[in-house]
Parts: structure tokens; sequence; C-alpha cells
């Protein structure tokens, strides 16, 4: 930890002992001008269907709707 903005950590050896593994994941937009005449296709949602047996009535269905949309591939 540091109190002031980095300059000095504490504490002064052993630092990493303590320390949890994390990712930090990001990302950017660029905005150009340009014209294209092309389809583009966003995923919407997600579903999925899990049998686990043959029996029918053990199918679970279940879904989601994604609130960012990336873009996809055409299909």
């Amino acid at each position: 930890w540091s109190t002031d903005s980095g300059g000095t950590w504490s504490p002064s050896s052993n630092r990493q002992r303590n320390d949890a593994r994390f990712y930090v994941y990001g990302g950017y937009v660029r905005r150009v001008a340009s014209t294209v005449n092309a389809d583009v296709h966003f995923l919407g949602s997600v579903n999925v269907m899990l049998q686990p047996t043959r029996d029918a009535d053990t199918r679970v269905d279940g879904g989601i709707a994604l609130l960012n949309q990336p873009q996809a591939p055409a299909p």
C-alpha cells in the first residue's frame, strides 16, 4: 500500500507475499468516417438448451439478452 500516491510503498520487503492475482481488460472505440456498403450483424442474445439424458423431460432451456451486443460474423 501507499499513502503518498506511490512515492513509497509498504511493506518495504516481501511485497509480493500477499498478492492476489487479478486481470484487467479494456478496450477503446475509434470513430472513422467512411462509406461502406456491408451487412453488419450483432449478437443480441444467447440461448442454451441442456438435455443430460434422452428423456425430453430433463431438458432445460435458458437464455439471456446481451447488453453490449458485440459484432458477430455473418451467418
